[in-house]
């Protein structure tokens, strides 16, 4: 997530959760290690594995809460939106547009419902929606023209990618396998 999770150019980890952890860690015994992920099913794989002690940027829900622990404290606030490449003429939350748009999500996007509902609210009630395996393969939809928009969390937006609705905001937090402390 560019500006939370970033490979600076000489190798070395950036971002808000890096800047966040090098804070902690000054107070704490803690000797953190980065490790990469591919996609977010990932990063929840290796912690439900133990091979990752600690995630970051988890939204709530109650089926991860099944099988994580959250931090108490949210570590920042984020919403759902739907995006387009800049060539795309959508006005902002023009829901006529839409109508007839294919809309593109990553398949475990935690906001689905929360979504379908602003949706339905706005007179959208069975969008066409084309789902994906990870935010890499959602993005690459988006730019060879599969889909006409996407549907993410706000930090998952590229520059020059144009939102053109937004829905669901929601802390998000840190998280551990329900067993550690």
């Amino acid at each position: 997530m560019d500006g939370y999770h970033v490979l600076e150019a000489d190798g070395s980890y950036g971002g808000m959760d890096v800047e966040y952890l090098n804070a902690i860690c000054e107070y704490t015994d803690w000797n953190v290690e980065y490790v990469e992920c591919a996609s977010w099913e990932e990063a929840l794989n290796l912690l439900s594995e133990k091979k990752v002690d600690l995630v970051g940027s988890a939204q709530y829900s109650k089926e991860r809460a099944e099988n994580y622990q959250y931090a108490d404290l949210a570590s920042g606030y984020t919403f759902g939106v739907i995006a387009t490449n800049p060539e795309k003429t959508i006005a902002y939350e023009d829901f006529e547009a839409m109508q007839g748009i294919t809309f593109g999500m990553v398949e475990n996007y935690v906001r689905k419902d929360e979504f379908l509902e602003y949706l339905s609210d706005h007179g959208i009630k069975d969008p066409q929606i084309h789902y994906y395996e990870s935010t890499e393969q959602l993005q690459q939809a988006l730019d060879q023209g599969e889909i006409d928009a996407f549907v993410h969390t706000f930090t998952e937006i590229k520059e020059g990618q144009r939102l053109i609705g937004r829905f669901a905001p929601r802390p998000f937090y840190y998280i551990t396998k329900t067993s550690h402390t």
